[in-house]
């Protein structure tokens, strides 16, 4: 399949490699909810096959990366995408760009189709992937993930560019993007906190608030310092996006999800902001205080918003200098006034959750199955 003398049957080699697949797939989507195993099982079967395949004919980049987008079509499960998919980039090191970029096709072509519910998971780990590799306040997570990270970095501006075009107008869409990208959608600032109740169900994702509300807090916290360029700082972005929106929704319910929880972060930096967060923009100002008033409330386990700690209270006198700001919007100074007196919450009230450490979260099936 290599030999550039040999297309024409490298290229009916490819066809049939492709054909295997789409036939099994049709198959298995036909008797889908009919429990008949044999068809699930003839695709696994004809996975494996088309991954030793690989191994042996050696196709050339073109051929290799329309095998490799068909592949990833054909794998659903958490375990197949771990096994076939994984492995797959982890071991095929002299065909790896290739590998990658028909992963990414893949999951590119399913997320323009309305289909993140279906790879919810595989977003999940590449959200970790981008997460471990964070200059500031990175986040580790179990080496299992890091196998993802070359199909994480593929996801830039073009992709965005796609996205955008796409015109999707689900409420978890602008979650997904930013996971993937790190780029704030315009829809952001319509979904609001629904992105993330729309991650959890129906995408079947993790709760990811915790992280993202710490990060946001904390990159809020750095440009009020000066420490970094808000071009340079997306969770700052996010928030500022969605920070009136936010206090329109509140309180919102999420539910259903298990969350991570990230106990090594120092918080002394959002002490330091009290004097920058008199003077900055209100802009600024509403970004930092929404961020802060949920990464409070998630901070307990039971998300019972704030307690009597001197965390809590450090939140409320912060939250206080906005308050008595005079350019702020009313409605926000309204709502964290509200808030401080405990007559509020971003949130609604959640019952416990398992809170999952981070490092503890991927691929570890014992652990009460936590990737479901």
């Amino acid at each position: 399949m290599k030999t550039a003398s040999k297309l024409k049957s490298a290229q009916q080699l490819t066809n049939q490699l492709i054909d295997v697949l789409a036939k099994a797939r049709a198959s298995a989507v036909a008797k889908r909810g009919k429990r008949d195993a044999s068809s699930m099982d003839m695709l696994a079967r004809s996975v494996q096959f088309v991954i030793e395949s690989v191994g042996y004919l050696q196709p050339n980049e073109q051929s290799l990366i329309r095998i490799v987008r068909e592949l990833t079509n054909s794998v659903e499960s958490k375990e197949q995408w771990s096994s076939s998919i994984g492995n797959l980039i982890e071991h095929s090191t002299k065909f790896s760009s290739a590998i990658v970029e028909g992963v990414y096709q893949s999951l590119a072509d399913r997320i323009e189709r309305r289909e993140g519910h279906k790879i919810g998971f595989v977003i999940d780990w590449l959200y970790a992937c981008y997460l471990s590799s964070r200059d500031s306040y990175p986040v580790e997570f179990s080496p299992i993930v890091q196998r993802f990270r070359g199909v994480q970095r593929k996801f830039d501006s073009s992709f965005i560019s796609r996205a955008v075009d796409a015109e999707i107008r689900q409420a978890s869409f602008p979650k997904i993007v930013f996971d993937l990208s790190q780029a704030t959608t315009s829809f952001a600032t319509e979904s609001g906190l629904a992105m993330w109740s729309a991650s959890v169900v129906p995408d079947r994702r993790l709760d990811w608030r915790y992280v993202d509300f710490s990060l946001g807090t904390f990159e809020s916290a750095e440009v009020l310092l000066g420490r970094r360029n808000e071009e340079d700082a997306p969770y700052f972005k996010l928030f500022k996006a969605i920070s009136h929106r936010a206090i329109e929704q509140a309180p919102f319910q999420v539910s259903g999800g298990s969350a991570t929880v990230l106990p090594w972060f120092d918080y002394g930096i959002i002490e330091e902001t009290r004097s920058s967060l008199a003077s900055c923009s209100a802009e600024h100002a509403s970004a930092f205080g929404v961020a802060l008033m949920g990464l409070a409330e998630l901070s307990l386990d039971d998300a019972d918003g704030a307690d009597d700690s001197d965390e809590s209270i450090s939140t409320v006198s912060l939250l206080e200098v906005v308050i008595g700001r005079d350019d702020m919007d009313s409605a926000l100074v309204q709502f964290a006034r509200s808030w401080v007196h405990r007559n509020t919450s971003l949130f609604v009230k959640s019952p416990s959750r398992w809170l999952i450490p981070a490092d503890k979260v991927f691929l570890q099936r014992h652990e009460k199955d936590a990737i479901k």
